[in-house]
């Protein structure tokens, strides 16, 4: 995913449909509103609603950050609510890959026909309605929903520009060539979407080994693993398969995670390289919003309610602080991390007082 800066900006509003192969058949929009989510999240939320679940209470009922220090500086982020992928939970989904484009397409077209709708993993780059195509790689999901038809409901302003929802009709060349994945994910990126679910992520070919005869595209990329095939997507869970494992331990979450990351910023926010996750906290101020949406529609009280849009409105300060703090790192006088580093005590100190509360 390409790094976003600011907040949730703009309206959610349908996708433009584009010109493709089409079959003249057109799609009803999803009803996900791309504002609210990142690539990821608006993948999932796209899949749900194509296989005819309800998008909002599934990632959305939940909006606690948790985080696990990686050492160097880094963490692996989980946003949305935890067990999306258990046993039972509604994206009953591993990663599946190929090398050969064919290959790909086979296994595509056959989880399209059991459930509807595919998840892809995609690069930006290779994207014609994403702002970084042709120009910066990134991984972005995409929802085949159809024989051939794209649907991204993403919706953010992006450094190299704006990226608007967009669905179209295709063929099957042209799809082979926007399901490449990301070739080559530094490893930042590769943290941020092995762990997209928010949970521990899928072992590399782990229940999808080749040779596997019963999963079309489930081969012929050896010992490497899914999550670098050329081309990957999810497909659904057999019987036989394990869940992807939940976060285990080493995870801080609630006011821990949040004093953590201030500690992080006063210690090493003089360096550029202190933000290299900063995309992270824009992902964490989104599900915040996208909670209150789940909390106004949900009846849940006003409490709750009244809970969910201040802290939403103080997340939503969070990314364009950041922003700025990373931009005075590469300026004389040195990095502007107090306005940070306090907002993250602030979110902190509420989610203590909340947690006395209840």
């Amino acid at each position: 995913m390409i790094r976003r800066i600011g907040a949730a900006e703009g309206a959610g509003g349908a996708a433009a449909e584009g010109a493709g192969g089409g079959s003249g058949r057109t799609l009803p929009p999803t009803g996900v509103d791309g504002t609210l989510v990142s690539c990821f999240g608006a993948a999932m939320a796209g899949y749900l609603e194509r296989t005819g679940r309800d998008w909002l209470p599934v990632i959305g009922s939940g909006a606690g950050l948790s985080l696990k220090p990686m050492g160097g500086g880094r963490y692996v982020f989980r946003h949305l609510p935890a067990g999306l992928r258990a046993d039972g939970a509604p994206l009953d989904l591993v990663r599946a890959g190929a090398d050969d484009p064919a290959a790909a397409l086979a296994g595509i077209e056959a989880e399209l026909g059991a459930r509807g709708a595919v998840i892809v993993c995609a690069d930006a780059f290779g994207l014609p309605w994403t702002p970084a195509h042709g120009r910066r790689h990134g991984a972005h999901w995409i929802v085949v929903d159809a024989a051939w038809h794209v649907t991204d409901v993403f919706e953010a302003t992006a450094e190299a520009g704006q990226d608007r929802p967009w669905s179209g009709w295709t063929d099957r060349e042209t799809l082979a060539g926007w399901a490449r994945a990301t070739p080559r994910l530094d490893p930042v990126a590769r943290l941020q979407e092995r762990h997209a679910f928010g949970d521990d992520g899928d072992e590399a070919g782990s229940g999808t080994e080749a040779g596997d005869a019963d999963q079309a595209g489930d081969a012929d990329f050896g010992p490497r693993g899914m999550e670098n095939a050329t081309f990957q997507w999810f497909r659904r869970r057999r019987p036989d398969e394990p869940a992807p494992r939940p976060c285990g331990d080493g995870w801080l979450s609630g006011a821990t995670a949040l004093r953590e990351l201030a500690a992080h910023f006063e210690a090493h926010g003089a360096r550029p390289q202190a933000y290299c996750q900063a995309e992270e906290l824009w992902m964490a101020a989104r599900q915040h919003q996208l909670h209150l949406r789940f909390a106004e529609k949900s009846g849940l009280g006003a409490d709750r309610l009244r809970a969910a849009g201040e802290t939403a409105e103080l997340w939503g300060r969070v990314p364009m602080v950041a922003f700025y703090a990373r931009r005075s790192a590469d300026r004389p006088g040195g990095a502007k991390t107090g306005p940070l580093i306090d907002l993250l005590r602030q979110l902190a100190d509420l989610s203590e007082a909340r947690d006395r509360a209840s």
